[in-house]
């Protein structure tokens, strides 16, 4: 199943979702404010590390799965003060990433993510944060515990797929997610690199030419 899900239609572009509006104005550095017509506002603040959101994350998956065209994004007004992410209205900005790659992602692995390489988490999110449910709580456990590919951790865990692969889009987004290439990396330095065909033909014929003008001298 994890073949027909990574196929190039069906990966998940951050630029078309709510995703890469966030990811493009961190990027900037800029205070935004992203509207659309179903939800309310939200405000971010870079530098601040935090957003503002009147609305209910939990009850807001539709904001996060709506393309990037049906949003309006201004920048704030400079000389609007800022919010500190200890005021009540204000929340750190990593939960907003969390829950745009874990909504936005529809159970389809993220574009440039490898979905053979094994994973690990780091540690887990801060699940009173976050969506937390005993699927996401099994998966964090596992991959706390354990080095594995996306669909072992389907089959170990007995876990859809896609779940998986939101849970873990989320993760990665937020930077808990680590890659463990190392191993292979190493392996592939132990074993030498194999000769060019004919090389070692080529090497032997002059090796022997080389001894017999030697005799002949």
């Amino acid at each position: 199943i994890l073949d027909h899900i990574i196929r190039p239609a069906r990966r998940f572009y951050p630029a078309v979702r709510f995703l890469g509006l966030l990811r493009s104005s961190l990027s900037a550095g800029e205070n935004k404010s992203f509207h659309h017509q179903d939800f309310p506002a939200i405000e971010i603040y870079p530098q601040a590390q935090c957003f503002i959101f009147a609305g209910n994350l939990d009850e807001s998956i539709a904001l996060f799965r709506a393309t990037a065209m049906d949003f309006k994004v201004t920048t704030l007004n400079h000389k609007k003060k800022e919010p500190l992410v200890h005021d009540s209205a204000a929340r750190p900005l990593w939960i907003l990433s969390y829950y745009a790659a874990l909504y936005g992602s529809k159970g389809k692995v993220m574009q440039h993510t490898d979905p053979y390489m094994p994973i690990r988490l780091r540690e887990p999110p801060d699940f009173t944060q976050v969506p937390n449910t005993p699927a996401y709580q099994e998966i964090s456990e596992y991959l706390r515990r354990n080095t594995a590919p996306l669909s072992q951790i389907a089959e170990d865990t007995g876990i859809n797929i896609r779940l998986v692969i939101d849970f873990t889009n989320a993760c990665r987004e937020i930077q808990l997610i680590e890659q463990k290439d190392a191993q292979t990396s190493d392996a592939a330095q132990a074993i030498p690199p194999k000769a060019p065909p004919g090389l070692i033909q080529r090497i032997r014929s002059s090796l022997k030419k080389i001894k017999t003008e030697s005799l002949k001298k």
